[in-house]
């Protein structure tokens, strides 16, 4: 992940890691709400916990229009990490050389029943 903006935070790469200190739930959904950069609007990010995986799509760029997708998971690895795979991140610009995927305003985590 980049630096804090006032917005949120911004992917940098392809591969973003979210390790927490406990495992998550057994099963849970994650929330996540902000949009895509250039060649990842409208394509798939995949989502995975353990060996499951997910896809989501964020419709819109990064400021325009946010985004919130969601998808669940079972946790029967007893897995503390969410892994986000970009399909493309880029150069923000010849000036700002981070590769951006995802501007993220949030992350939610939220056991379900």
């Amino acid at each position: 992940m980049s630096f804090n903006e006032p917005w949120g935070r911004w992917t940098d790469g392809d591969v973003v890691v979210f390790r927490f200190t406990a495992p998550l739930p057994r099963h849970f959904s994650v929330e996540l709400s902000g949009g895509a950069f250039g060649g990842n609007i409208g394509k798939p990010v995949k989502l995975r916990v353990g060996n499951a995986e997910r896809e989501v799509v964020f419709d819109g760029g990064p400021f325009e229009r946010v985004s919130t997708v969601k998808a669940e998971f079972d946790n029967t690895d007893g897995s503390d990490t969410i892994v986000i795979q970009l399909p493309s991140a880029q150069a923000a610009s010849q000036h700002d050389r981070r590769r951006l995927g995802l501007a993220l305003r949030s992350i939610k985590v939220a056991p379900s029943p």
